[in-house]
């Protein structure tokens, strides 16, 4: 029986996280598993299998210590493929992959993208080039396959860096359809189920982080701060957590948060309901979703919201959204206007210190409200769409992926 050896940098909360997680689980019962994490930070180790290996290295703070860091992980990971005996080795996110192609001895490997390069704002300054115009290009070459969550991030390599494209395959991310709809339906919160009864209750469930520009979320809540109608829940924390919040009272939002000793109280604008274990209820009384992502991969929380019945608005981002909402629609910029797709509603990119994409969503919000038959339509049809990405038929070309690299 062939071992396997999968390994992601962290074990925060994330979709490159789920999958990683799905795949242990699918892929346990038909191989050797071992699965490594490069330390324990954030984690609540219960969450994970006893068997999960940790490099035990942190994060470094500086150059000089992240540089130490990321030999030590090299150093380290070689040793556990050295013990183990690895056939095969499958990395998720650009740490793991870096650490997965420099360890490699006699196993193959294989590099699971998430998300864009091209596009992610984090990838910047001196070791952002380094990055995009040594380390990818160089290493990227030396894989055995290289899988893409999107067509479109399989595009964007393939362009980038052409050498790559013979080892290029698009496996989507798979949904439990049965299992979401099922926690869907359990009870939630009695204020927060009032709050859905009593006005038009707006959601988004993501990281507070910067890829998923919250801020930009604030701007349409602010442009609409007026019309009491709407209530607006944000699920989900991180480090921009502060930043947000300081946001809100700039723009004059009151807002409810799970970190504040505020009571609840229906009349405040935006309410911060923090990490949520069943996200799914909440989402399935809610009106509408919405993500306003600057960039994504594939995004499971735009599926998740579909599998609940929401009808859902999201930016035309760099890859991912159009993909799942327009799939026979190809265009070579993003919209600038609302785009009514068929399985959902695509909208302008939310750049900072711009209102007029701000105003554009605001009005698109207010139209929607009003249009009940295509929301119930985009809610009907969102189900449809994601049986097409359900986790029996992703995990089937996991399984056949690997297979076909244990005989390469």
């Amino acid at each position: 029986m062939s071992r396997l050896l999968l390994i992601i940098p962290n074990l925060s909360p994330g979709g490159a996280q789920n999958v990683f997680k799905q795949h242990i689980n699918f892929l346990t019962d038909r191989f050797v598993v071992h699965c490594c994490v490069f330390n324990w930070e954030n984690t609540s180790r219960t969450d994970w299998p006893v068997s999960m290996i940790s490099l035990d290295v942190p994060a470094g703070r500086n150059f000089f210590q992240k540089a130490i860091g990321f030999a030590m992980r090299v150093i380290k990971l070689r040793t556990i493929k050295k013990k183990f005996d690895i056939d095969i080795t499958i990395s998720h996110l650009e740490g793991a992959d870096y650490v997965n192609l420099l360890s490699k001895q006699s196993d193959k490997t294989i590099l699971w993208i998430h998300g864009t390069k091209e596009f992610d704002a984090n990838i910047k300054g001196s070791i952002g080039w380094l990055r995009k115009s040594i380390l990818m290009p160089w290493l990227y070459q030396k894989a055995d396959k290289i899988v893409t969550v999107s067509k479109g991030i399989s595009d964007e390599l393939r362009r980038r860096y052409p050498k790559t494209e013979l080892k290029l395959k698009t496996i989507y991310n798979g949904f439990d359809l049965e299992h979401i709809q099922r926690l869907a339906n359990e009870e939630v919160d009695s204020n927060y189920s009032s709050l859905c009864k009593n006005f038009i209750v707006i959601i988004t469930h993501c990281r507070l982080a910067l890829q998923k520009n919250i801020a930009g979320l604030i701007s349409i809540v602010s442009a609409l701060k007026d019309n009491t109608e709407f209530k607006w829940v944000i699920l989900g924390d991180g480090e921009l957590r502060e930043e947000i919040l300081a946001l809100c009272f700039q723009k004059q939002l009151s807002t409810h948060s799970v970190w504040s000793s505020d009571q609840w109280n229906e009349n405040k604008q935006v309410f911060f309901l923090g990490h949520q274990n069943n996200p799914f209820a909440f989402l399935k009384k809610a009106r509408l979703y919405v993500m306003t992502s600057s960039w994504e991969g594939f995004p499971l929380a735009l599926c998740e919201a579909m599998v609940c019945g929401l009808p859902v608005m999201a930016t035309d981002c760099f890859t991912g959204p159009r993909e799942i909402l327009a799939p026979n629609v190809e265009v070579s910029s993003a919209t600038k206007l609302p785009y009514r797709a068929q399985y959902g509603i695509l909208m302008p990119l939310l750049k900072a210190n711009s209102s007029n994409a701000a105003h554009c969503w605001a009005n698109e919000i207010v139209k929607g409200s009003k249009d009940t038959a295509m929301m119930n339509s985009y809610s009907e049809i969102g189900i449809n769409r994601i049986h097409e990405f359900s986790s029996i038929n992703s995990l089937r070309e996991v399984g056949e992926l690997i297979e076909s690299v244990r005989l390469m």
